[in-house]
């Protein structure tokens, strides 16, 4: 992934800026077109597109399946869902028109079931579209006596073909069925879920071993046996001098010295090892050097975040918990950059983010966060075993020399030099790879202990996500249902009934901010949307807007705005890729409204989703979820006819 938050500025409604804080396409074959498919599962994939709110994409699968052989009073049923959802019936073209009525005209071959009385129902109300002044009992009682099934799909998709008288006796019960369904499901605690990006996987620091050097190799070989040699000779001339006690001690001032390096090793080892943890840990850099890039700035600001939101709630207990975990988060913050920096995107590591602020928290309030301290620090027994065997070793060195010297004074005094310094050189060399490998092996089981925590911490993460995640037909109609309630607030706002209702049309788009996902071949779905209402009445337009939190299915910042027909001037739609873009409504007495319709970015797919899918494909089926095509033929009609539109639309 590139070092880059997914976050842009797109030109929105009444010129307000739009940032995509975070998105997500989660792979899927619902919507998808398989090579090979049977009629049946051309028909499902129908079903599912039409249940997405992709009634133009259900209406290809299904015509599939009819030509392929699959045809019934169901699949006729879903048909035609399909050719009328989200559309009014003078949205239809004479060859649409057509289309429906030979439909009518052979449904003698189906056979007498829910289905068939369904589609019965839908053209009893199509009729009534030709006298909408008769008496709308008859369409009412077949209505009421549908099957729950059939009467729900009818009711969430032929909303626009049912006239005001008809939608009058129906709405209460409408509006109920709207309110129930925003709620149901858990949506609060689900709908998170479909906008959460892929967690990325788990990593830590590799530990760097530490490599032996030709040069070093030839250094350490060559003092090592020069040490050897100056002791051989050493030892020979304490054999000569008949020493009983010299004899005894050289031995054993070898013992003494390896007992006294040995733990002097370890003495050095954890003593560096507590260093640097602290350091690490509790230390403050002498410069602060500034974060580069948008990932290090918002991998910062979420650290921040997480570690103020995680502080106790007593004052005194926050600043303690701040001021002691300052390094703590450096150190994290640091590392995560290091990890992940053009690895993945600032969403994606959100969540162990998050984990690792949670972790410290756990041990700050355990007491544990400075184990390290305990773990590190060197027993008394290491310090006495080290001091005691060098001490020992030096007394023995004396011993043994004096003895040498008395025997073989040249011998002795050039051996005892030779070893003096070949020692040393060997020692240093030695203890350098000593500590390396032994600080390496710390490091690996250090990382393989904190690698199979992540590890764990990431499997129930993705399985929480993939537990609360819902369908993409779960998100359409919750946001049906927060439109249909959107449109009653509406009503009731203005006073208005159906029957006052000639037409009315939603014009949904991005919030200003917001996250947004999809499944593959899915349109797009947003955190947060504008959403705007036109009511056409015989008075004029009534427009009413709002934002809605879709998490929390939650209207805000409403606004109304009333016209009369003349005062609409034009409707001009700005395409890009030869697809609509940005709707820009003009009154006679203001300045152009700039209603943006969909996102600029397509989506940054990786190469190898762009070949499956196109930019202005995941565009079209967005326009299509939303009924944009509805929208701009009741604009446009205002705008070119003014209340002739209204005259004929009646």
């Amino acid at each position: 992934m590139a070092d880059q938050e997914p976050t842009v500025s797109n030109t929105a409604a009444d010129n307000s800026t739009v940032g995509i804080q975070a998105q997500q396409v989660h792979n899927s074959t619902v919507y998808m077109n398989v090579p090979g498919m049977s009629a049946e599962q051309k028909f499902q994939k129908g079903v599912n597109a039409l249940k997405g709110g992709l009634p133009g994409r259900a209406l290809d699968f299904i015509k599939d399946a009819i030509a392929d052989g699959h045809d019934s009073a169901q699949v006729r049923f879903h048909w035609f869902l399909a050719m009328l959802s989200k559309r009014s019936f003078r949205e239809l073209d004479r060859g649409e028109r057509e289309e429906l009525r030979a439909a009518q005209a052979s449904l003698e071959k189906y056979s007498e079931d829910a289905w068939k009385q369904g589609i019965e129902t839908i053209c009893a109300l199509l009729s009534r579209m030709g006298d909408v002044e008769a008496d709308p009992e008859p369409e009412l009682k077949a209505l009421r006596a549908l099957p729950s099934p059939q009467r729900v799909l009818i009711g969430d998709h032929l909303g626009m073909l049912l006239d005001g008288t008809v939608k009058d006796a129906l709405w209460a019960d409408m509006r109920d069925a709207a309110k129930h369904v925003q709620q149901e499901n858990d949506r609060q605690d689900k709908v998170w879920a479909f906008f959460e990006p892929e967690p990325a996987e788990p990593r830590v620091r590799e530990p760097e071993p530490r490599f032996v050097t030709a040069r070093e190799k030839i250094t350490i070989g060559v003092s090592s046996a020069a040490f050897l040699v100056a002791l051989g000779y050493l030892g020979a001339a304490v054999l000569s001098s008949g020493s009983t006690l010299a004899i005894l001690a050289f031995p054993l001032t070898g013992a003494a010295l390896c007992v006294g390096l040995r733990n002097a090793v370890e003495w050095r080892f954890r003593a560096q090892r507590l260093r640097v943890k602290e350091r690490e840990l509790t230390g403050i850099p002498r410069v602060e050097r500034p974060l580069e890039g948008s990932f290090s700035k918002g991998v910062d600001r979420r650290f921040e975040h997480y570690f103020h939101k995680y502080a106790p709630e007593a004052d005194r207990d926050r600043t303690a918990w701040l001021s002691e975990t300052a390094g703590v988060r450096r150190a994290l913050r640091d590392e995560i950059i290091e990890l992940y920096r053009g690895r993945a995107k600032l969403g994606e590591v959100t969540w162990l983010i998050r984990r690792l602020v949670r972790d410290v928290q756990d041990r700050w309030r355990e007491g544990t966060l400075w184990d390290h301290r305990e773990h590190y620090r060197t027993s008394t027994s290491t310090r006495v075993w080290s001091c005691g065997g060098l001490l020992a070793a030096v007394a023995g060195v004396v011993t043994v020399v004096e003895a040498a010297v008395s025997a073989r004074p040249v011998i002795a005094v050039l051996s005892s030099a030779m070893a003096l310094v070949a020692g040393w050189i060997a020692t240093r060399r030695w203890l350098a790879i000593i500590l390396a490998r032994l600080r390496f092996a710390d490091d690996s089981a250090e990382g393989k202990r904190e690698f199979d925590k992540r590890r764990e911490w990431h499997r129930k993460w993705t399985d929480k996500v993939h537990e609360a995640m819902p369908t993409d037909e779960e998100m359409e109609r919750w946001l049906n249902a927060d439109k249909t309630v959107f449109l009653d607030e509406a009503l009731r706002e203005y006073q208005l009934a159906w029957r006052d209702i000639i037409a009315y049309t939603f014009l949904q788009s991005p919030a200003r901010f917001y996250r947004r996902a999809r499944v593959s071949y899915g349109p797009w779905r947003y955190s947060r949307y504008k959403i705007r209402l036109f009511l056409i009445t015989v008075e004029g337009v009534r427009e009413v807007s709002a934002e809605l939190d879709f998490k929390k299915a939650e209207f805000k910042d409403h606004e109304r705005t009333n016209y009369r027909f003349d005062a609409v001037a034009s409707v001009h739609v700005t395409t890009r890729s030869g697809l609509p873009h940005t709707l820009e409504l003009t009154l006679v007495n203001g300045d152009p409204r700039k209603m943006q319709v969909v996102d600029e970015e397509p989506g940054l797919l990786a190469p190898k989703d762009m070949v499956q899918e196109k930019p202005e494909d995941m565009a079209e089926l967005t326009l299509e979820s939303f009924g944009f095509g509805n929208t701009l033929h009741v604009l446009e009609g205002i705008a070119a006819e003014g209340k002739q539109w209204i005259h004929r639309a009646e």
